[in-house]
């Protein structure tokens, strides 16, 4: 009676409870508490991570919070995904509260999204917008990163209220227009492609990627009245 009052308490409180892997079975594990009715900690309670061979439990000792509990009918039900997760949380705001804004990182991409990459810098996601990816125009980040990428970021802020990390990839690479600036001097031929034409010239990429403008004052010798 005085064990069931205190598992009583520590749910109300949600604090934890320790006890044995007694075995591990289908649909999760089977933990003595102290009481002669074993709790148990179902399969996706077990980790925050899917763990398939849930064996190597057995004889171990944990430490879970009480997620169901009905006297009645005997049922205890624990969580060790439950501590875990407000472990990590503590950590995570230890984390942010690390980063600072300027911060050149490294992490690991996680997932891609159409406006964007999640980065992880250890324990921390990051965003790196569309916009941030490149100094080039991103249709899409999967044509500048992949899944499980290592890259080196910067961080342009943090929002510990949200939770938020803002990050940048090519404030670590150079600009191109440095580069095309070193390489390249006034009056100097070069090829290059016609991408868009426009009522005062024509946009033309360069074999570096970079873009430039053909005025249509310098289409021709000649009055031009339409680039196309």
């Amino acid at each position: 009676e005085a064990i069931w009052n205190d598992l009583e308490a520590k749910k109300e409180a949600g604090t934890t409870v320790t006890g044995t892997v007694v075995d591990a079975v289908k649909g999760g594990l089977r933990v003595n508490i102290g009481l002669p009715t074993d709790a148990f900690v179902p399969a996706s309670q077990v980790d925050v991570r899917h763990i398939a061979d849930l064996s190597g439990y057995k004889g171990q000792p944990i430490e879970a919070k009480i997620i169901e509990l009905e006297k009645a009918r005997n049922k205890i039900v624990l969580s060790i995904k439950a501590l875990l997760v407000e472990q990590q949380k503590g950590s995570r705001q230890e984390r942010l509260a690390a980063l600072q804004k300027g911060q050149i990182l490294p992490g690991v991409v996680r997932s891609l999204t159409d406006f964007g990459a999640f980065v992880d810098l250890g324990g921390v996601d990051g965003l790196i917008h569309l916009s941030e990816l490149s100094w080039r125009p991103v249709e899409h980040p999967a044509r500048v990163v992949a899944v499980g990428e290592n890259v080196l970021v910067e961080v342009l802020g943090v929002d510990l209220n949200k939770g938020k990390v803002s990050l940048s990839l090519k404030n670590t690479q150079e600009d191109p227009w440095q580069s095309f600036i070193r390489s390249h001097v006034i009056g100097q031929l070069i090829a290059g492609r016609v991408k868009k034409l426009v009522d005062f010239g024509a946009f033309v990429t360069l074999d570096d990627g970079t873009e430039g403008l053909l005025h249509v004052s310098q289409l021709a010798r000649h009055r031009v009245e339409q680039p196309s």
